[in-house]
Protein backbone atom coordinates (compact mmCIF):
# COMPACT_ATOMS: atom_id res chain seq x y z
CA UNK A 1 0.00 0.00 0.00
CA UNK A 2 1.29 3.53 -1.02
CA UNK A 3 1.03 6.24 1.54
CA UNK A 4 -0.96 8.09 -0.79
CA UNK A 5 -3.67 5.41 -0.37
CA UNK A 6 -2.56 5.13 3.33
CA UNK A 7 -3.65 8.93 3.81
CA UNK A 8 -6.96 8.33 1.97
CA UNK A 9 -7.56 5.31 3.89
CA UNK A 10 -6.72 6.77 7.56
CA UNK A 11 -9.00 9.91 6.31
CA UNK A 12 -12.40 7.48 5.88
CA UNK A 13 -11.50 5.87 8.77
CA UNK A 14 -11.54 9.05 10.67
CA UNK A 15 -14.63 10.46 8.52
CA UNK A 16 -17.51 11.15 11.38
CA UNK A 17 -14.98 12.91 13.35
CA UNK A 18 -13.05 15.12 10.89
CA UNK A 19 -16.91 15.60 9.98
CA UNK A 20 -18.31 16.20 13.11
CA UNK A 21 -15.16 19.16 13.77
CA UNK A 22 -15.96 20.57 10.28
CA UNK A 23 -19.78 20.51 10.20
CA UNK A 24 -19.74 21.83 14.25
CA UNK A 25 -17.58 24.95 13.06
CA UNK A 26 -14.84 23.54 15.47
CA UNK A 27 -11.62 26.42 15.61
CA UNK A 28 -9.66 23.30 16.06
CA UNK A 29 -10.79 22.35 12.78
CA UNK A 30 -9.55 25.75 11.06
CA UNK A 31 -5.68 24.21 11.48
CA UNK A 32 -6.47 20.76 9.35
CA UNK A 33 -9.03 22.05 6.34
CA UNK A 34 -5.70 23.71 4.62
CA UNK A 35 -4.00 20.49 5.69
CA UNK A 36 -6.51 18.06 4.19
CA UNK A 37 -6.78 20.36 1.37
CA UNK A 38 -3.70 19.97 -0.32
CA UNK A 39 -3.39 16.08 0.82
CA UNK A 40 -6.43 15.83 -1.28
CA UNK A 41 -5.37 17.79 -4.24
CA UNK A 42 -1.98 15.50 -4.14
CA UNK A 43 -3.96 12.26 -3.69
CA UNK A 44 -6.55 13.30 -6.93
CA UNK A 45 -3.10 13.65 -8.44
CA UNK A 46 -1.32 10.36 -7.79
CA UNK A 47 -2.17 8.13 -10.61
CA UNK A 48 -2.40 11.11 -13.36
CA UNK A 49 0.54 12.99 -12.38
CA UNK A 50 4.52 12.49 -11.47
CA UNK A 51 4.98 14.01 -7.87
CA UNK A 52 7.93 15.39 -7.29
CA UNK A 53 10.04 15.88 -4.36
CA UNK A 54 9.18 18.83 -3.32
CA UNK A 55 5.29 17.76 -3.50
CA UNK A 56 5.52 13.87 -2.14
CA UNK A 57 8.08 16.16 0.96
CA UNK A 58 4.78 18.57 1.42
CA UNK A 59 2.49 15.45 1.55
CA UNK A 60 4.92 13.70 4.12
CA UNK A 61 4.78 16.27 6.64
CA UNK A 62 1.47 17.21 6.17
CA UNK A 63 -0.11 13.76 6.83
CA UNK A 64 2.13 13.35 9.65
CA UNK A 65 0.46 16.89 11.06
CA UNK A 66 -2.89 15.97 10.45
CA UNK A 67 -2.24 12.19 12.04
CA UNK A 68 -0.67 13.86 15.19
CA UNK A 69 -3.66 16.84 15.13
CA UNK A 70 -6.71 14.29 14.75
CA UNK A 71 -5.11 11.66 17.22
CA UNK A 72 -5.02 14.49 19.87
CA UNK A 73 -7.86 15.71 19.39
CA UNK A 74 -9.52 12.39 18.99
CA UNK A 75 -7.48 11.14 22.36
CA UNK A 76 -9.15 14.51 24.12
CA UNK A 77 -12.44 13.96 22.77
CA UNK A 78 -13.20 10.17 23.43
CA UNK A 79 -10.50 9.59 26.76
CA UNK A 80 -10.56 13.16 28.58
CA UNK A 81 -14.11 14.35 27.51
CA UNK A 82 -15.83 10.74 27.40
CA UNK A 83 -17.15 11.41 23.81
CA UNK A 84 -19.63 14.47 25.20
CA UNK A 85 -19.28 16.59 22.11
CA UNK A 86 -20.85 19.23 24.45
CA UNK A 87 -17.86 19.87 26.56
CA UNK A 88 -15.52 19.32 23.35
CA UNK A 89 -17.21 22.63 21.88
CA UNK A 90 -16.81 23.97 25.18
CA UNK A 91 -13.23 23.73 25.11
CA UNK A 92 -12.51 23.17 21.71
CA UNK A 93 -10.97 26.92 21.57
CA UNK A 94 -8.51 26.10 24.26
CA UNK A 95 -7.57 23.00 22.70
CA UNK A 96 -6.38 24.70 19.19
CA UNK A 97 -4.36 26.99 21.30
CA UNK A 98 -3.08 23.65 22.61
CA UNK A 99 -2.42 22.84 19.23
CA UNK A 100 -1.05 26.27 18.32
CA UNK A 101 1.68 26.08 21.12
CA UNK A 102 2.60 22.54 19.97
CA UNK A 103 3.81 24.02 16.79
CA UNK A 104 4.89 27.24 18.22
CA UNK A 105 7.50 24.42 20.05
CA UNK A 106 8.26 22.67 16.79
CA UNK A 107 8.46 26.26 14.96
CA UNK A 108 11.07 27.61 17.57
CA UNK A 109 13.25 24.23 17.54
CA UNK A 110 13.42 24.20 13.76
CA UNK A 111 14.48 27.97 13.81
CA UNK A 112 17.45 26.95 16.87
CA UNK A 113 15.01 29.72 19.01
CA UNK A 114 14.35 27.79 22.18
CA UNK A 115 15.59 27.04 25.51
CA UNK A 116 14.23 24.48 27.97
CA UNK A 117 12.95 27.37 29.87
CA UNK A 118 11.05 28.62 27.04
CA UNK A 119 9.56 25.45 26.16
CA UNK A 120 9.06 24.15 30.07
CA UNK A 121 6.80 27.31 29.94
CA UNK A 122 4.89 26.67 26.84
CA UNK A 123 4.50 22.99 27.85
CA UNK A 124 3.43 24.23 31.21
CA UNK A 125 0.58 25.88 29.40
CA UNK A 126 -0.45 23.10 27.17
CA UNK A 127 -0.65 21.24 30.30
CA UNK A 128 -2.50 23.95 32.11
CA UNK A 129 -5.40 23.47 29.51
CA UNK A 130 -5.29 20.09 29.88
CA UNK A 131 -5.85 20.08 33.13
CA UNK A 132 -8.43 22.51 32.54
CA UNK A 133 -10.09 20.19 31.30
CA UNK A 134 -10.05 17.34 33.10
CA UNK A 135 -11.21 19.37 35.87
CA UNK A 136 -13.81 20.74 33.89
CA UNK A 137 -13.37 23.91 34.95
CA UNK A 138 -15.06 26.81 33.56
CA UNK A 139 -13.15 29.31 30.43
CA UNK A 140 -13.51 32.45 31.42
CA UNK A 141 -13.85 35.27 28.11
CA UNK A 142 -10.69 36.55 28.57
CA UNK A 143 -8.80 33.21 29.34
CA UNK A 144 -7.25 33.07 25.70
CA UNK A 145 -6.12 36.92 25.83
CA UNK A 146 -4.32 35.71 29.17
CA UNK A 147 -3.01 32.80 27.74
CA UNK A 148 -1.64 34.90 24.59
CA UNK A 149 -0.07 37.30 26.57
CA UNK A 150 1.62 34.70 28.84
CA UNK A 151 2.88 32.97 25.68
CA UNK A 152 4.19 36.39 24.08
CA UNK A 153 6.30 36.96 27.10
CA UNK A 154 7.93 34.17 26.72
CA UNK A 155 9.01 34.46 23.10
CA UNK A 156 12.31 35.48 21.90
CA UNK A 157 11.64 38.90 20.02
CA UNK A 158 13.68 37.84 16.96
CA UNK A 159 10.99 34.91 16.32
CA UNK A 160 9.42 35.17 13.21
CA UNK A 161 6.44 32.49 12.77
CA UNK A 162 6.57 30.17 10.33
CA UNK A 163 3.85 27.24 11.93
CA UNK A 164 2.90 24.59 10.02
CA UNK A 165 -0.78 25.64 9.34
CA UNK A 166 0.36 29.16 8.25
CA UNK A 167 2.48 27.03 5.97
CA UNK A 168 -0.47 24.91 4.64
CA UNK A 169 -2.69 28.36 4.33
CA UNK A 170 -0.15 30.01 2.02
CA UNK A 171 0.42 26.40 -0.07
CA UNK A 172 -4.01 26.34 -0.25
CA UNK A 173 -4.28 29.66 -1.54
CA UNK A 174 -1.36 29.00 -4.24
CA UNK A 175 -2.96 25.64 -5.34
CA UNK A 176 -6.25 27.62 -5.54
CA UNK A 177 -5.40 29.86 -7.67
CA UNK A 178 -3.52 27.17 -10.28
CA UNK A 179 -7.48 26.06 -10.34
Amino acid sequence: MNKYLDYISYKNENKSFIDLLENNNCTSYESLKDVIFILDKISEKMDTELIDDEIDYIFDFGFDYLYNEIEFLKNIYEERLNSDFILFKKYDPLLRYALFIYQLIDDLEEQDLITSNIKNKLQGKVNSILSMIDNREVVSDTLIDEIDLEISSVIPNNYNPNTVSQIFENIAIEVSLWN
